[in-house]
């Protein structure tokens, strides 16, 4: 099973480049609605991340470096920072 570690969510700066990223790579669309990773706000506005099935397309496409894959791990997985 791959694990995803969300150890700073102030990293992200809500670009949603990442959900347009996971939808376009299942779906063939960049609609955010249909992404496996959300990232949403909460009651206090800090953001928080809903995290999908660990195939590292959004990592590729985070500028702001809040996701990122970890290639030493055996399983590949996405760790969002």
């Amino acid at each position: 099973m791959k694990k995803v570690i969300v150890a700073d969510q102030a990293a992200c700066v809500n670009c949603l480049t990442c959900e347009l990223a996971c939808s376009t790579a299942f779906y063939k669309e960049p609609v955010s609605e249909l992404s496996c990773v959300k990232i949403t706000t909460k009651d206090d506005g800090s953001l928080k991340t809903l995290v999908c099935v660990q195939c590292g397309k959004c990592a590729k496409v985070c500028e702001a470096g809040a996701i990122t894959k970890n290639a030493k791990v055996r399983t590949g997985a996405v760790f969002l920072l």
